[in-house]
């Protein structure tokens, strides 16, 4: 029985390394996936449940109507494309008719999060990813906490990165933030 270092809730992070070696080991439908969550720090459920009629190419966003704080905020969850998540949904449109779910499984249903939680488990043994220092192992959460992470070491805002995030509190943001020795030193130098 591992004890963890810090228990503040789920830390881990993919580090570089290990995210490029999830993509090695995935198939071109699940790297897409793994890209989009990475590229945009949305909830394996968003994923899951995103649809052609959300998106909106030509703006650069998706906007769901129905998500998980709809009650809490009364307003749509705005995801931002980055210009290469826009032409990752480019390439999926081509498979598609331009409906119904945006990611589909290979045999054409839209993922559900705990078939999505499986595969992440299998992909991460069979990419050799064990638990981190604490005993933590990669999660699919955990690559929505490595945008988090990352955006904040590139100098991203609590209030945009709780934006980009969906969250109607910093506070809850600022649990995603895992900062980096690199990026900690960088701080340092700068301050």
């Amino acid at each position: 029985n591992v004890q963890k270092l810090y228990t503040e809730g789920r830390s881990r992070v993919a580090t570089p390394e290990e995210f490029r070696s999830l993509l090695r080991h995935s198939n071109p439908r699940l790297r897409r996936v793994l890209l989009f969550i990475r590229l945009t720090g949305v909830r394996p459920g968003e994923f899951c449940n995103l649809v052609w009629e959300d998106v909106d190419l030509s703006r650069s966003v998706a906007v769901l109507n129905n998500h998980k704080t709809k009650r809490k905020t009364g307003r749509p969850r705005i995801i931002y494309l980055p210009q290469v998540v826009v032409s990752l949904l480019r390439f999926e449109l081509r498979s598609s008719d331009g409906k119904g779910p945006v990611f589909r499984t290979k045999s054409g249903r839209s993922w559900k999060v705990r078939d999505f939680r499986t595969i992440f488990v299998r992909l991460t043994e069979q990419a050799g990813i064990g638990p981190d220092r604490n005993g933590e192992n990669l999660v699919p959460y955990s690559i929505r906490h490595t945008f988090a992470s990352s955006a904040w070491a590139a100098g991203v805002t609590d209030r945009r990165l709780a934006e980009l995030l969906g969250h109607t509190r910093v506070t809850t943001t600022q649990r995603y933030i895992h900062p980096s020795a690199e990026a900690l030193g960088k701080a340092v130098s700068d301050a």
